[in-house]
């Protein structure tokens, strides 16, 4: 009896990827790295201009405040020595001379200009300024004025560049300050006047690094220590006095 025998089993056909397969899927893993390549340029260009767009818009703020604060000071007296003689008390014999920091002021009123200057007494003789802030056109740059310290910059000029610096003093609100005389010639042109003073900042700038990226800033200043000025008319000659005797 013959013996059964297995039939033999073809081997099976191994293959690998064809050059097709291959520079297809090689096509397609490019595709994916290209579309990955641009989708982080672009966030990596995005992120840039936020952060140039933010360091312009922090450093404008800053500036804007370092000169608000300053300039709300123009006419402050920080000695009392020198600030007693200026008060006038009820019953005093002879009337306070008047504050002459508090009239220090540039620009003129209705005007504006890119360069403002002003003083104040802070603390003792020599101290008195004169302060002040202008823009520097050639450099872009905004400079500050303190006392024998000449200009010195205020703004970053390897940050932003300033294209724009403008301070005008809007008009001044002139009130009356009742007394209770009338005067020599029975009106009231010779009671106290109080100029209410009013700054409106504005600056401009652009970023160093991304010159596209600009930004501008603007605030309004009121002076705390109004302009109190005195009138008494005499025959001839107006002299220095808070009211009519």
């Amino acid at each position: 009896m013959r013996a059964m025998t297995r039939p033999r089993s073809s081997p099976r056909r191994q293959r690998g990827l064809s050059i097709v397969e291959l520079m297809v899927g090689i096509a397609i893993g490019l595709i994916i790295v290209a579309g990955a390549s641009v989708l982080l340029s672009g966030q990596i260009v995005e992120n840039r201009r936020l952060i140039a767009e933010t360091q312009v818009q922090q450093d404008l703020r800053s500036t804007a405040d370092i000169i608000s604060r300053e300039l709300r000071r123009a006419g402050s007296i920080g000695s009392d020595t020198f600030l007693a003689p200026r008060i006038w008390l009820s019953g005093t014999i002879t009337d306070p001379p008047a504050n002459m920091h508090s009239a220090v002021l540039t620009p003129a009123s209705g005007t504006g200009d890119d360069e403002v200057s002003f003083n104040y007494y802070p603390t003792g003789p020599g101290t008195d300024g004169p302060f002040g802030f202008r823009l520097d056109t050639a450099r872009g740059v905004i400079e500050t004025r303190l006392r024998a310290g000449g200009w010195q910059d205020l703004t970053d000029p390897g940050t932003i560049e300033v294209t724009g610096f403008q301070v005008e003093r809007l008009d001044d609100t002139v009130m009356r300050v009742p007394c209770n005389k009338p005067c020599p010639d029975t009106t009231s042109n010779c009671w106290p006047t109080l100029n209410v003073r009013t700054l409106e900042i504005t600056i401009n700038a652009r970023s160093r690094a991304l010159p596209d990226v600009e930004r501008s800033h603007r605030s309004r200043v009121r002076l705390r220590n109004e302009h109190l000025q005195f009138f008494t008319h005499t025959a001839d000659v107006t002299l220095a006095a808070v009211c009519p005797p």
